[in-house]
This record gives structure tokens, sequence and C-alpha cells, in this order.
């Protein structure tokens, strides 16, 4: 980059924003060469016979304040000088994008995120596209955003929220209210011609919209479907309320019988009841759940 390509990009706050990211192998200012500082002297007029005192003063501080080479051997640095420049501002902002490339893992619920859907664009269930679940479903999208219960003008926003463009959060809020066979042929027809939305979209439905109405759900009827004696929610193990909120998501609730292997708040125990039961064993191939359990150990 040359100075006046510099110059042109400093006065854009854009560029300047992107130029302050950059990390630059350059020599030192603390490593001191005369001959660095000597082609200087033409542009300040300083000369033999007409000295500039002050800039020949300024070079002698530059001298004086310099350590490079003093301390380079002895603590590992480069003896001739040259480094690795960074703006610690602009560094950090650069590790900020650390969370944008991992739109697949989300704050809560990574078994029940993980069993909604895959992002293998060519596979049936790619979920960044419009799908129906089946049954009385409705339109869908990403993890678990089903459209149903929902109305145009809220679906629009949830979408805006979460980063679609306009017109595509125009096109899929069209979806609300659909179930069934209308949501079915809903999808059919504009699958492929909404497109998909972006990984970061999809999480943000999920963590924002999706996930924590569930986990509301599973609370509530937690608090009223236990005993005085059971382990308050709030003091459940993580991956434990995990699974109530994943049967919730898929059952529609914790079922009576399952209550009493949540409450008790044992992961192995509550994942040998899993393996053990076929209506929920049955479902171990895609949600993995007996494995989410044991794995916290």
């Amino acid at each position: 980059m040359t100075a006046e390509e510099l110059q042109a990009a400093l006065s854009l706050p854009a560029h300047a924003q992107s130029i302050s990211q950059l990390i630059i192998y350059a020599e030192s200012e603390w490593y001191y060469r005369a001959q660095k500082w000597d082609p200087l002297d033409e542009v300040l007029g300083h000369s033999g016979s007409t000295p500039h005192l002050n800039w020949l003063a300024e070079k002698e501080r530059l001298k004086q304040i310099s350590w490079w080479e003093e301390v380079a051997e002895k603590v590992g640095l480069p003896t001739w000088g040259k480094v690795y420049h960074f703006h610690p501002i602009g560094l950090v902002g650069n590790l900020s994008v650390f969370r944008q490339l991992n739109d697949l893992i989300v704050r809560r619920g990574q078994i029940t995120f993980d069993a909604e859907g895959n992002d293998i664009p060519n596979s049936a269930y790619f979920s960044r596209r419009l799908h129906w679940p089946g049954g009385a479903s409705g339109v869908t999208l990403g993890r678990g955003y089903d459209m149903r219960h929902r109305t145009r003008t809220s679906v629009y926003a949830d979408l805006i929220a979460a980063g679609v463009d306009v017109v595509p959060a125009e096109n899929f809020s069209r979806g609300a209210g659909l179930s069934s066979q209308a949501a079915r042929d809903f999808v059919n027809t504009n699958k492929v011609a909404f497109g998909a939305i972006s990984q970061q979209a999809q999480r943000i439905l999920f963590e924002d919209v999706v996930y924590p109405r569930y986990e509301a759900a599973t609370q509530q009827q937690y608090s009223s479907g236990t005993t005085p004696d059971a382990t308050v929610w709030e003091q459940l193990d993580d991956r434990v309320k995990d699974i109530a909120v994943d049967l919730t998501y898929q059952q529609g609730s914790v079922w009576a019988r399952q209550m009493p292997y949540i409450s008790a708040n044992n992961r192995n125990s509550l994942a040998r009841y899993i393996q053990e039961t076929p209506e929920l064993a049955q479902y171990e191939q895609g949600r993995y759940r007996a494995r989410y359990l044991r794995a916290g150990d």
C-alpha cells in the first residue's frame, strides 16, 4: 500500500476501520538506524553548512530512547528489528468474528438444534429453506421456527430482527397462519424460489424466539407437575433440563410417566431410562439424548 493509497483510504471511515485491523510486518520504531533517519535531512532543510538544530536534537533523542539492540538477544526479539504490528482495538474486533464462524453452535439447547435439521443444502433435512415437518405443522424455517400460530407481522418482525433482508422476510412471512396441507403446498411452491436464510439468522431465531418458548413451557410444566420435595427447576443439571425441553419440543410436553426421571436429576439414570424405553429409544438414532447425557460426565 503506497502513501497515496493510505491517505485516500483514511479519508473514508469504513476503509480506515479496515486498515486498523491489518497486521503489518515492519521495522520497529524502537530499532534505531541512522540511515533510516538521515534521508530526511534534505526534506527538513538540514545540511553541514546550514544545520537544522531542532532536527539534530530530535535524531539524538530518537537514538537515546531506542532500546531494541540492547535487549533483542536477551529476550528473543529478532536482531534485525522487524516485527508484526497490530492495532489492539482492531485485533479485538477481529476476534469478535469468532461468533459468526460458529453459528451452528447455540447458547442453550444444542441437542434440540442439532436434531431439528442439518446444514447440507442437498439434504431433505436442510433447515435454512422453507420446510414442512408434516401432520398439522405449519410452514417452518430454520430449526423449528413454525409459522402456524404466528401472524404475518410477527414473522416479518422476527426475521428482520434476525438479520434477514426486507424482501425475503416479506416473502417468508406469507406462510404465517398456514398448517397441514396448505403449509405443505406453500412450501412446495416457494421453497426454491425464496432461497435460504443465513446460518446467523437461523441461530438468532432459535436462540431468541424458538427455544425460549419451549424452555418456558417446560419449566412451567415441571413446576406444576412435580412433588414439593422435587429438585426445583433452577437447580436441575443443565443437560437434564436440555432433555426435558427437547422432550417438550418433540412431544408437546414431558409426559407424566417421564417426569420422575427428570426430577431425579441424575444424568445416568435418565440416559438408561431413555435407552430402555421403546417410545424414547426409537428416536435415539436421530436425537442421541442418552449419549448427550453421558457426554457431560
